[in-house]
Parts: C-alpha cells; structure tokens; sequence
C-alpha cells in the first residue's frame, strides 16, 4: 500500500513539474569554437587523460586534480568516475581495461567498497554515489570486455554484492558498520533511485554468476518495491537534484538490458527519464537510455551533434570563473536565485565541471569572470557522452 502511495504521488509530481517549465527545447545550431571532429576531440581527451590522470600504477583515475599542483588529491568520488571510465574503456575495447579493473578491485577491499585510494592514503565512507558508478564498470566490462576481463568483473560482482546482501541490503565499511548513505533498503522512506540501484546490483551478479541467492534477492525486492521503478528520477518545480539524473539512467538502463522479467516499468522509467531531460542537451543520458531501450530517440543525433562539437580540451581542462549572464544577446530566466539560460549553452562558454552530464546544464556563471581556477579536470564527461553513443 505505502509503495502505491509513493507512486502516486511521485506521478503527480510530474504532472505539477509540467507547468513549472520556463525552458525552451534544444533548437539552436552548434556554436563552434574550433571545427575539429568528434573524433579528433576523443582522441585529443583520451591521450590527456591517459597522460595526466592516472594513479597508482596507472591503474586508478584520478577525476580531479586540486588547484595549485601538488596540493592532495580529492578522493570523494573516485570509486563513480573510476568506475565510468572501467567501462567506458571496455566499450571502447580500449587497451587499459586490465589495468583499471585493477584498480576497482582496490575499491573494494574484502568487498566492502570504499570511496577512494591515493596510492595508500584511503577514503571510507562510501555512498550509493559510488555505487552507482562501480557497478556501470563491472557491468560494463561483462558486456563489452575480453573473456579474461570478464571473469574479473565476475569475481569482482560476486564479492561485493555477496557483501551487501550478507550485510542486509547494505554497504558497509570494514568494522561493520553501514556506510552513512549506503542503505538501500528503508521500509516506507525507501527512495526510488535506491530501489533501481539495488535491483541492478543484484540482478547483475544473478545474471553474471548464475547463484540462487541473488535471484532470490532481486525478486524479494521488486515484488515489495517494484512499483517504484519508474519514479528513480525525482524533480519538482525547480527542486532537482541533476547529479542523480545519469545514476537513474544507469540503474534502469542496466535493468532493461539484463532482461530478468517484466520489462514495462523499466521501459516506462527509461521513456519518463528521456523526457525529462529533453531540453538539457544531456548526451550521455540520451545514450543511456537509447541503450535501456534499444533504440535512439528521433532528436539524438542531431543534440548529440551540437553538444559534443562545441567540447574544447582547452576549455574543459580548468575550472576558471566564466559570467555569461551580463550577455544581452543570451536568452535567459531568473531561476531558483540566479540566471540560467533558456537553452544549454556551449560547453566552451561555460566553466569546467568535473562531469558536465550530472550539473546543472543551464547554469551560466562561475563564481566571478576570470576567477582563477581551483581544479583541473579531464574529459571523461566527452568520452563517456562519445563512446555510449556510437552504434
């Protein structure tokens, strides 16, 4: 009853969120700044990456590195943006994966998944954040990795999942204890975004080893929260949280890819998910939830076309104060306290971000023009949008 509560109104939040929309659709031409191909630019992000952003023996990349050089490096999200980068390697049949499998394994040591590791210095603590990106890697490496690879992802799923339902549906540090956001499973406050997470985690390491155990646990759960399925993607009236935007797609798009039964809700999930996200000229998403459904949708090529041509490696690398919100010509709305534009603008236009796909894709100022920079980041935001997106 309680979960049929939930969807209910999870549905009229999206109904109330239509006519709070102040955005136009993603109409306008691409604004280049150079007229290198998509090619060239994975190319130009790749050999930056590889060259400037790998750790511990190149077997961990390292997301960001904090302003001024040498100062110590951010661990918080190492376990997500590694895990991205596992599997977008093995979509790429990229030459690293080996090496950066080795690095999830020390993600997860014992099978508890930590947050981060600097070559000895290590972050605990780890939420369903990180989560979401470990699985999107040892998934991915089953999918599209070598044999031998694959049968490291296996070991590695069965280690860590094997954890988390021994632990209650719970990721837990080394001593025991449940990792402040890594419950999953809440009673009435269970979170949609949990749910999918959960289920793709154990419908993975069912699908991947074949044990009973975990086919026992994907049932139990989505019989009891099945109906929330759809709703992991949560907005309201300019309440939203868009770094979960991508980690639903993830959920539901592993979901659907691994066929375990009753396909509708994800299917549903997935086709709410695309039209939320619409306007926001959200490539990686849109491929997300074209491989979810097994087919692109009408408008994805032609965005993917614009976003990812006004990429620059220049612009991405530093995250410099950028203001565009002085600019007349910039169609824009007062929103939730600032300025944001009406349609996505250039990626060149706009301040660096760790991940442009899980911020704000509207916003148009950066702390104060010019303001210098207090990070340094790859482009991994590119190549996952570029590599999950071509057939």
């Amino acid at each position: 009853m309680a979960v049929g509560v939930v969807g209910w109104l999870c549905g009229l939040s999206d109904v109330l969120d239509s006519f709070y929309d102040p955005f136009d659709e993603f109409t306008r031409v691409a604004e280049l700044k150079d007229t290198k191909s998509k090619e060239e630019k994975a190319r130009e992000f790749r050999k930056d990456l590889e060259e400037n952003f790998l750790i511990c023996g190149e077997t961990i990349m390292n997301y960001r590195i904090p302003q001024p050089g040498g100062s110590p490096l951010d661990l918080g999200d190492q376990a997500l943006w590694h895990g991205i980068a596992t599997g977008i390697e093995a979509r790429f049949r990229g030459s690293r994966t080996a090496q950066y499998l080795e690095g999830m394994a020390s993600h997860q040591p014992g099978g508890h998944l930590i947050r981060g590791i600097d070559c000895g210095r290590i972050a605990e603590d780890a939420s369903n954040d990180q989560a979401t990106g470990h699985l999107f890697g040892l998934y991915g490496v089953w999918v599209w990795g070598q044999e031998v690879e694959r049968r490291v992802s296996l070991r590695l799923m069965d280690e860590w999942a094997g954890r988390i339902l021994s632990d209650g549906d719970a990721m837990t540090d080394k001593s025991g204890r449940v990792t402040t956001y890594g419950r999953f499973i809440s009673g009435w406050k269970t979170d949609p975004l949990r749910v999918t997470l959960v289920l793709a985690i154990y419908g993975a390491a069912w699908v991947m080893t074949g044990a009973w155990k975990y086919k026992s646990a994907y049932v139990r759960i989505w019989q009891k929260y099945g109906g929330l399925i759809p709703y992991a993607k949560m907005s309201l009236w300019g309440w939203d949280t868009s770094y979960d935007t991508h980690r639903a797609a993830i959920h539901l798009a592993i979901l659907a890819t691994l066929n375990l039964g009753d396909q509708e809700l994800i299917r549903r999930g997935l086709i709410r998910l695309r039209k939320k996200v619409r306007k926001h000229g959200n490539v990686w998403v849109n491929a997300l939830c074209a491989w979810g459904l097994g087919a692109e949708h009408p408008d994805d090529k032609r965005i993917r076309d614009v976003v990812l041509s006004e990429f620059t490696l220049e612009d991405k690398q530093y995250n410099v104060g950028k203001v565009n919100s002085t600019d007349a010509t910039i169609r824009k709305v007062r929103w939730n306290g600032q300025w944001v534009s009406r349609q996505p603008l250039p990626r060149w236009r706009v301040s660096a971000q760790d991940f442009f796909w899980q911020r704000g894709l509207f916003n148009m100022d950066f702390r104060g023009q010019g303001s210098p920079a207090d990070s340094r980041y790859n482009g991994l935001d590119f190549l996952a949008a570029y590599e999950m997106s071509r057939g």
